[in-house]
């Protein structure tokens, strides 16, 4: 995808980068959102992203950053802009904080090989357009 919007000069959107906040959720964590939605994404999702979480986190430790910096970079590796809900200030430090440094390349491989060997994907928006 990122090439060909690279031949179209086409800027390529990352919509929920952080999977509905899943990617920021420590991996000995399992939180309960408010929401019924919300709370039956997390069930299904954080027991099979359990590995790519803590990969997530010890990458972090490397940089002294969170793993929520870590899954930005990443995004930002592929050429993607993210539009990330920031819903306080100290998730808006969070998410500025990961544009003043990057993944190494053997880094952005690692993550890369767990996401094509994922079990479980996020839900498909069902209001985009055809």
């Amino acid at each position: 995808m990122k090439n060909i919007c690279n031949e179209l000069n086409i800027e390529f959107l990352a919509y929920s980068p952080l999977a509905i906040g899943i990617l920021s959720v420590p991996p000995d964590k399992s939180p309960k959102p408010s929401t019924i939605l919300r709370q039956n994404l997390f069930q299904r999702i954080l027991p099979k992203s359990k590995e790519l979480r803590t990969v997530l986190q010890n990458i972090g430790k490397k940089y002294s950053a969170s793993q929520t910096q870590v899954a930005l970079n990443w995004i930002r590796s592929h050429g993607a802009k993210q539009i990330v809900g920031i819903r306080n200030p100290s998730q808006a430090k969070d998410a500025s904080s990961a544009l003043s440094w990057c993944l190494t390349k053997d880094d952005k491989e690692s993550l890369d090989c767990l996401r094509n060997n994922s079990e479980v994907y996020m839900l498909q928006n069902p209001f985009k357009s055809p």
